[in-house]
């Protein structure tokens, strides 16, 4: 029943993360259009930035005071804001999930994911890649106060992309939900 909710929570947390996204895209399409002022982007822009704040809430998301993707670390939030930063963020936990959990039949299964394997994807070479949700959006934030249609218009391919891989990550706690209920 404990990992049943933590998984609940989890999947719950990827759900409120999916509708920031969603959030985000719209204000991406507010501010793609020809007709919005610099001073209405820089308003954007400004929403974009809190929303990136309650994404990172999300990822420091916490059931019976354990952070549920901490991996290992669990004792510890996995990111911080850093407006400085390319992605908009700094990881303070490296730690992977590797604990599994075995049903009844003896059948182990994974029932985590890390921050950094849902929000923050990196290539081979440690650089955002096209799914890092942090990226996408710290991405589209910068273009709008910017003003920079180009940047713009790429951060709403970004953030596509950010939204499918999230999907597919929330498909992940909902196999897991599965095999719990199945075991």
């Amino acid at each position: 029943s404990s990992v049943s909710g933590e998984v609940n929570t989890a999947e719950t947390a990827l759900e409120n993360a999916t509708q920031l996204l969603q959030q985000v895209s719209s204000i991406a399409a507010q501010g793609a259009s020809t007709t919005v002022t610099a001073t209405e982007r820089a308003g954007f822009s400004q929403q974009v930035e809190q929303i990136l704040g309650q994404l990172v809430s999300v990822a420091n998301t916490s059931f019976e005071g354990q952070y549920v993707f901490s991996g290992d670390q669990t004792g510890s939030p996995p990111y911080q804001l850093d407006p400085s930063s390319p992605t908009g963020v700094d990881q303070l936990v490296t730690s992977p999930a590797t604990r599994l959990i075995q049903d009844a039949t003896g059948v182990t299964f994974a029932v985590s994911e890390t921050a950094a394997q849902i929000f923050d994807h990196r290539d081979q070479s440690s650089q955002p890649d096209a799914s890092n949700v942090f990226f996408a959006v710290q991405t589209l934030a910068t273009a709008l106060a910017n003003n920079d249609q180009a940047g713009i218009t790429s951060a709403i391919d970004s953030l596509q992309s950010a939204q499918n891989y999230l999907s597919q990550q929330l498909e992940f706690y909902g196999v897991v939900q599965d095999q719990i209920a199945n075991a």
